[in-house]
């Protein structure tokens, strides 16, 4: 690498076009998108952009700049898009986990009526971290996110959707293995009698309105009949006049 100040040779600006696309692409971008799509099953087109608009100053590095200023500058958006990239792919996947998660939450208080403790101080870390995580990252306070995740002795904190996906993916592995239990019935089964249960609390708080339905649909079967009758009536008078007219005199 050249000593700093001195111009940039084209073997070291290729080095480090290499060691950018390596890293921020290589091993972000495309591990992020085998998540989503393992997981969410979903295609995150919003990364795709941001790939696209790295893309483009990549070739700008490479073919348009002269300065070495420049040329660092269009590396360092490139990487600023992948890594926005990244966590777009990585907040379909927290979305998605997140209703996994409370569905399973709900599919067990449901049926178990609680969570073993340390369960749910899992999911309630869980939950904490994904609101703090979304609430730094919409006021561009990632760093103070990381720095205060470290203090309470995550260490190991080099992406911090990674952190959180990764505590949503045991969250949510520790709520399915709850729903093995002998206990507790099939996901099927819950989500049966939970659908049960929210139409027996409808018909019983609407018991007016069933009554009306079963008038309304007296009166129009007995309006059925009239009408049927008459139409009978009125088609074989018009098949055979001459009684019809003999029955009017």
């Amino acid at each position: 690498m050249s000593v700093s100040g001195s111009a940039l040779t084209k073997e070291e600006k290729l080095e480090l076009f290499e060691s950018s696309l390596k890293r921020y692409y290589h091993e972000g971008v495309i591990p992020a998108l085998a998540v989503v799509i393992s997981i969410a099953e979903k295609y995150p087109e919003q990364t795709d952009n941001q790939v696209r608009n790295a893309m483009t100053h990549y070739a700008r590095a490479l073919f348009e700049v002269e300065s070495d200023e420049e040329f660092r500058s269009e590396l360092s958006q490139a990487e600023n898009h992948l890594k926005r990239g990244v966590r777009d792919a990585y907040k379909i996947v927290l979305i998605y986990l997140g209703s996994e998660i409370r569905s399973l939450y709900e599919s067990i208080i449901y049926s178990s009526g609680q969570l073993p403790p340390k369960t749910f101080e899992a999911y309630q870390a869980c939950i904490n971290f994904r609101r703090s995580l979304f609430n730094h990252e919409s006021t561009n306070k990632l760093d103070q996110f990381v720095e205060s995740v470290k203090q309470a002795g995550f260490e190991d904190v080099d992406d911090p959707f990674i952190f959180v996906v990764g505590i949503a993916i045991d969250t949510r592995d520790d709520l399915i293995q709850l729903t093995k239990g002998t206990n507790v019935p099939s996901q099927v089964v819950l989500k049966a009698a939970k659908e049960l249960f929210k139409w027996q609390y409808r018909v019983q708080k609407s018991g007016k309105w069933v009554a009306l339905a079963i008038l309304s649909g007296l009166i129009g079967v007995a309006l059925k009949t009239a009408y049927d009758s008459n139409w009978n009536v009125t088609t074989e008078a018009q098949a055979n006049p001459e009684i019809h007219i003999k029955q009017e005199k």
